[in-house]
């Protein structure tokens, strides 16, 4: 896995841990939807089916971190 390989992964993870980070990155922010998409692409997996699905998982995570 490369350098940037490993940082994608990282944001992903991250963003799901701490949503501040999430919210700063924004679902229109460019570097979101960069790093989504790289994710993606790096899984082999369908580009708009991964963001709408991680979209939710954000939204769960940002609801569970309000507890």
């Amino acid at each position: 896995m490369t350098k940037a390989e490993k940082f994608v992964e990282h944001m992903i993870n991250r963003c799901q841990i701490d949503g501040r980070l999430a919210a700063l990155m924004g679902s229109s922010n460019n570097g979101y939807g960069l790093m989504v998409e790289a994710y993606a692409e790096m899984q082999g997996l369908n580009v708009e089916k991964f963001e709408r699905q991680y979209a939710k998982t954000l939204k769960v995570c940002r609801e569970w971190q309000r507890i």
